[in-house]
């Protein structure tokens, strides 16, 4: 009787674990986003466009493959293709943050804002912090800062004491969106110290 329910109990597992795996297994679309990504991050551009277009066959909306080609167009110099993209990325509702990402993408590859990025870096550098958020704030025209260059923000911004409300915003919002970016908590960690004391929330997390 025992060695029944045993085996009872072994098949039963086995078909939890199958059912487990196969609820798991990655669809064609995922393994085609991650392959996207893959050769995007390894700066094949056209080998991700390919993976991208595959992508937007199987679904039109993908937010991935839409901010990818619009990536494309702006590294290859093809400013039509990224607004095409943009374009597609802000007619969906809500709106992605990829939108906002792609519209920062082909603001900074204008020659003049390419020059205030450097200026800001240069500044931030030399430890005239006021000055460089005083660039920073107009190479974002008034748009919320993404990605990595958000991160370089709202870390130069959070040294400033008068600043540190938004700059805390600031983090929380990139946590939020990149969740896996080690840097942005990092960063944030090493504010939250500086700031601790006063600030309330950091008081009641202890």
């Amino acid at each position: 009787m025992y060695a029944h329910h045993r085996t009872l109990a072994i098949v039963a597992m086995s078909a939890w674990t199958a059912a487990v795996a196969h609820a798991q297994s990655p669809t064609p679309q995922t393994l085609l986003v991650e392959q996207g990504h893959y050769w995007q991050l390894h700066d094949n551009p056209q080998r991700a466009a390919e993976v991208w277009l595959k992508v937007l066959l199987l679904d039109p909306v993908q937010v991935d493959a839409l901010y990818g080609l619009g990536l494309i167009g702006v590294q290859l110099n093809k400013p039509q293709q990224a607004q095409q993209y943009l374009a597609r990325l802000e007619a969906i509702q809500p709106s992605p943050r990829l939108a906002l990402q792609l519209a920062q993408d082909i603001a900074l590859a204008q020659p003049q804002n390419q020059q205030r990025l450097e200026e800001a870096r240069r500044l931030v550098d030399a430890g005239e912090r006021d000055k460089a958020t005083a660039v920073f704030r107009q190479l974002f025209d008034g748009r919320p800062p993404q990605g990595k260059i958000g991160r370089e923000y709202y870390n130069n911004l959070a040294f400033n004491q008068a600043d540190w409300s938004e700059a805390r915003s600031g983090f929380q919002r990139l946590q939020r969106e990149m969740p896996n970016d080690s840097i942005v908590a990092l960063f944030y960690a090493k504010h939250l110290v500086r700031h601790g004391r006063a600030d309330p929330a950091y008081r009641h997390r202890r």
